[in-house]
């Protein structure tokens, strides 16, 4: 089994090779690293690069699929009867820990929205400069005319979040 990545740059997202490259580095003196867990690692990553690119990867997303914003809580002012504030409370409360179940869901890091119309959406990463338009149709959400995979990402340096290397890393 993999241990947890620790440096920041164990966290990127690499080449099939560069993966190979740093397993093998990595384990070479472990007397106990079987080639079973080597070619478990090695699956696990293909399956990872191979996925479609889709919008709940790169920001947080519903279960239908659609981004969600962080939300925002004003407490009531003077005036407010208590009830509201507190229905207002409970609704907060309820979507903070919907958008918060989405944000771990997140595969890659620095994502946000650029820009949004009823069928065009522009996600993009400032620090790695780049965009990925998706666009709407069917009822759905998906990139461009074709369907790029997570492979297609490697050459921007993205970063993974913890909930990538876990699948990554299970056996």
């Amino acid at each position: 089994m993999l241990t947890i990545l620790k440096s920041k740059e164990d966290m990127k997202l690499i080449s099939m090779k560069e993966f190979v490259e740093s397993r093998l580095r990595k384990h070479r003196n472990e007397q106990e690293y079987t080639s079973f867990e080597f070619m478990q690692e090695c699956e696990n990553y293909v399956k990872f690069i191979s996925q479609p690119l889709e919008l709940w990867m790169l920001i947080p997303c519903d279960e239908n699929n659609e981004p969600l914003e962080k939300p925002f809580y004003a407490p009531c002012m003077d005036g407010c009867n208590c009830e509201n504030d507190c229905e207002m409370s409970k609704l907060y409360d309820k979507d903070l820990k919907q958008y918060q179940k989405a944000k771990e869901r997140v595969l890659f890091e620095g994502f946000e929205v650029y820009e949004v119309s009823n069928k065009l959406m522009a996600i993009g990463n400032r620090k790695h400069k780049i965009e990925v338009c998706f666009k709407f149709k069917d009822k759905d959400w998906f990139v461009g005319n074709t369907t790029p995979d997570v492979e297609s990402l490697i050459k921007h340096n993205i970063y993974l979040t913890q909930t990538a290397i876990n699948i990554i890393e299970k056996t």
